[in-house]
């Protein structure tokens, strides 16, 4: 089996702040064992930065002011520099192996703050979430001698800011909802047809209905009414776009109550009504539909 490969890479491209664009600083992966392992947040002098590290196994130990966090597999610390921190590693502990990125703060502060304002410095992360496959594909890419110019390095960091906003803005993480939220985004899924509420959305998650609208909410970022409406708007675009079905007919078939409610909800998402839409004079022709 072969080795992880460790090593630190570093950019410094002089144009990138005159042509606002997102400044990756470094990138890596290391392990180390040693106590001597330690970064006090107010002795560097490398700053501005943020830095966002990832355990890979064992752990790590964090100060920000005067709490204490251990930073186990699978969970990132994110931190400001300079700024009152320290983390470290500690001979009690096994070796720390981890992924960093550190990029500098502009114009990405509002994401990174929402992301600090809903987590803290400690986030966990699966290790298979795309958060962290993105991270190790740009350290592969500078390993590689990819990230050759400010261009691809800024796209690189903000690429990963989405993820990582993407990731936290649900709370338990894209992929990764609770088993009962899971039940009703797949009951939905194959009943969106026929389904008169939300009441048995609840009974398909085996929640009851105020602790299913709640935690549905709050894990997919809309009401499952809004998720339900989504789900239909998705299937009436391919119908619209496939066959000779009428209006009122796709109204029907996707779940809509009557064409006139279906066409006021059509236009309102897509900005033009459905028979509009199928003739595409005027807009892009597109056969499948994304929106919050």
């Amino acid at each position: 089996m072969n080795q992880p490969e460790y090593s630190t890479i570093g950019f410094r491209f002089s144009e990138a702040a005159a042509m606002g664009l997102y400044e990756l600083y470094a990138v890596g992966r290391d392990q180390v064992s040693s106590p001597l392992y330690s970064w006090d947040g107010l002795k560097r002098s490398d700053g501005p930065l943020f830095l966002f590290q990832y355990t890979l196994s064992g752990q790590g130990r964090l100060r920000v002011g005067s709490k204490e966090y251990l930073v186990p597999e699978e969970t990132a610390l994110l931190v400001e520099i300079p700024d009152d921190h320290c983390y470290r590693f500690d001979d009690r502990d096994e070796s720390w192996e981890f992924l960093f990125l550190l990029f500098r703060p502009t114009g990405l502060q509002d994401h990174w703050h929402a992301v600090k304002k809903k987590y803290g410095p400690i986030v966990p992360i699966p290790r298979h979430h795309s958060v962290i496959h993105t991270l190790e594909h740009i350290f592969l890419d500078a390993r590689d001698g990819q990230l050759s110019d400010a261009f691809r390095a800024s796209s690189s960091v903000y690429r990963f800011m989405m993820e990582l906003r993407r990731y936290t803005s649900h709370t338990d993480g894209d992929g990764d909802h609770p088993e009962a939220i899971r039940k009703a985004l797949a009951w939905m899924e194959e009943h969106y047809p026929v389904i008169p509420g939300v009441d048995v959305c609840a009974q398909a998650a085996g929640l009851s209905k105020f602790h299913f609208i709640r935690r549905f909410t709050a894990t997919i970022g809309m009401s499952p009414l809004q998720y339900l409406t989504k789900i239909r708007l998705g299937h009436a675009v391919r119908l619209l776009r496939e066959t000779d079905l009428s209006i009122e007919e796709i109204a029907q078939q996707v779940g809509f109550s009557g064409s006139s409610y279906f066409i006021k909800v059509f236009h309102g998402i897509v900005g033009c009504s459905p028979g509009e839409f199928r003739k595409a004079k005027s807009h892009l022709a597109f056969h499948r539909l994304f929106f919050d």
